[in-house]
């Protein structure tokens, strides 16, 4: 006869009760990255504060002058990379930016910068490869549906015991 305290009756019941106690540890102790540490001052090279001070300022200029076009001309959005056991990549980065009218005046509430994600990638490849003459194509297939589509209207409103047209 089984004992009542079984591994087989009671296995399934402890594995469950030890996941639960492991997962209610994992959120309790969930938010730990948001402590903020004591701030540390990383040294910067005179160089690169000197030219990391002077693009902030251009921005400033530029923005001030609300000839906003020129903004874009501060941004190098192509980026290069490697990471170990990887061949280099490379490509064009998208920015976004949200803002919101305050009474202080106009701010920012969102802004990325991200690589594109693989769909969208693969999207823009697949439509350099589209052969010249494709727009003039489909306006043309587009119109021809219109006609046809007319046509068979037109048919209808004619074959024998269709109701007449008003």
């Amino acid at each position: 006869m089984a004992s009542p305290v079984s591994s087989r009756t009671h296995g399934p019941w402890h594995l469950s009760l030890v996941a639960t106690g492991v997962l209610s540890f994992a959120t309790a102790m969930a938010g730990g990255h948001k402590t903020i540490g004591p701030r540390v001052e990383p040294e910067v090279p005179d160089e690169v504060r000197t030219g990391v001070t002077a693009i902030v300022e251009e921005t400033a200029n530029r923005w001030n002058s609300q000839d906003y076009a020129t903004l874009l001309g501060l941004w190098d959005r192509h980026f290069e990379m490697k990471t170990i056991g990887s061949n280099p990549v490379g490509e064009d980065v998208r920015v976004s930016g949200v803002f919101r009218r305050t009474a202080d005046g106009w701010r920012y509430i969102h802004y990325a910068e991200s690589p594109k994600t693989a769909a969208v990638y693969l999207e823009d490849l697949m439509e350099k490869e589209v052969r010249p003459g494709w727009d003039e194509f489909f306006e043309q297939a587009k119109q021809r549906k219109r006609e046809i589509a007319r046509r068979k209207q037109q048919e209808a409103q004619q074959a024998p015991g269709s109701p007449a047209k008003p």
